[in-house]
């Protein structure tokens, strides 16, 4: 896999980094029980950003690289539950689901203080009812 991952890292134009790779090979170190790595790659497919046209992406693979990053990062690690939050708003609310939102929620509320949990709830519904 370090070879992919080295080929996948040399092309400097995003447009080459087609939507799926890092995606799958995050999948792939799970397999393999390696969380960090898994983490690494999920972290980079999150980095390519909403393709909302294009021809690779899918906002259920987007969905699942935050789904396993909340259930991978240590729940001391507050900045990098934020920086998920940041990846989250930006899916359009015509592709945002309920699923998706119930299975974060929980952790999401579980890691932040009484009063951030009270605004990331009050941002998730108004994604979800507006």
């Amino acid at each position: 896999m370090l070879k992919i991952e080295s080929l996948l890292n040399s092309f400097k134009d995003i447009g080459y980094k087609k939507y799926q790779s890092y995606y799958c090979l995050g999948r792939a170190y799970l397999m393999l029980e390696d969380r960090y790595n898994a983490m690494i790659n999920f972290e980079k497919e999150l980095q390519l950003g909403i393709g909302e046209n294009g021809d690779n992406f899918f906002i259920d693979q987007y969905e699942f690289c935050i789904e396993q990053l909340v259930n991978i990062y240590n729940d001391s690690d507050i900045n990098k539950f934020r920086k998920l939050e940041s990846y989250i708003f930006v899916i359009p609310n015509e592709m945002f689901n309920k699923d998706f939102f119930i299975k974060i929620v929980v952790r999401f509320l579980k890691v932040y203080s009484k009063k951030e949990s009270i605004q990331f709830y009050e941002r998730m519904n108004k994604k979800l009812y507006f």
